[in-house]
């Protein structure tokens, strides 16, 4: 509510303090429990639209996949982000080749469509957790969760 707090609150997030955590549903199945996926980003344009692509030269970035639940042809994820890239779920994801279902920017038409049909009308990622040190200097835990249409979704599956 204040600038003191924003700008305490923005160098926590600059100097990595925080802890994000995501749930994502991803299409296909993910191999293993626990999947962490290092790869330098950059940006990209593809159709007129920016996008992130793995590039070594690229700026560093690193996501852990955590899988929650398996279904036939998709997994519900955790995502917890090391880095703070741009599109940096989401460009991992599909460079696991497992894009985010409902990702019109890094998935493909087919599978854009199949999410459709299956009632997804948005992207399939929901920040479910924050951590970050409050003003005062408490840790404070926040959580969120996932909203009943993503839900739906999974009852689906």
């Amino acid at each position: 509510k204040n600038r003191a707090a924003l700008a305490a609150l923005r160098r926590q997030f600059r100097e990595r303090r925080t802890s994000k955590r995501y749930f994502a549903l991803l299409h296909g199945r993910l191999a293993e429990d626990k999947v962490v996926v290092d790869a330098a980003l950059a940006k990209a344009s593809r159709g007129g639209e920016r996008v992130m692509q793995h590039a070594p030269e690229g700026k560093p970035a690193v996501t852990e996949f955590r899988r929650l639940q398996q279904f036939r042809d998709a997994t519900f994820a955790e995502a917890l982000p090391v880095t703070g890239r741009t599109h940096q779920i989401r460009a991992h994801a599909a460079w696991l080749g497992l894009p985010i279902a409902g990702d019109a920017r890094y998935a493909s038409r087919d599978s854009l469509r199949l999410w459709r049909e299956r009632g997804l009308r948005r992207l399939f990622l929901h920040a479910h957790a924050l951590e970050l040190e409050a003003p005062d200097g408490q840790r404070l835990q926040l959580s969120s969760p996932l909203p009943t249409e993503l839900k739906e979704v999974l009852d689906i599956l």
